[in-house]
């Protein structure tokens, strides 16, 4: 797999985490596989999370997309480089999260975030461009 369709591909994967992140804070019902899935519809406080998540998700979107070569959103190879990584381990610490989350709800995102960690990984390991 290349670089370019990995994080192509997983930038397609964050759009879709990001706009359920907006239809969380818009209130749609869909709490119980977020944020600890206790709440059907989130309370405001998390409503704002949702809104911060979609920004972190954003940001990590460009990272990957940049560091790939697909866009140069980030020009600075350092912070393309590092981020990268650290997006490897956060997604696969993010694994670990909801498989141990008691929210039946959220263990569904154990693939998805498994799937981003690997693709993450192939654009880390691949040649920059």
């Amino acid at each position: 797999m290349s670089g370019t369709f990995a994080a192509v591909f997983a930038a397609i994967v964050l759009s879709g985490v990001a706009v359920f992140q907006l239809l969380l804070a818009a209130g749609v019902p869909w709490g119980r596989y977020a944020w600890g899935g206790t709440y059907e519809v989130l309370p405001t406080r998390l409503r704002r999370s949702s809104l911060v998540a979609v920004l972190i998700y954003t940001l990590a979107a460009a990272i990957i997309l940049s560091r790939a070569g697909v866009v140069a959103i980030i020009t600075d190879t350092r912070i393309t480089h590092i981020g990268i990584w650290v997006l490897v381990v956060l997604f696969g610490i993010g694994v670990i999260m909801n498989a141990l989350s008691r929210s039946k709800g959220e263990r569904l995102w154990v693939p998805v975030v498994f799937l981003l960690s690997v693709l993450c990984f192939v654009v880390a390991r691949s040649e920059p461009r």
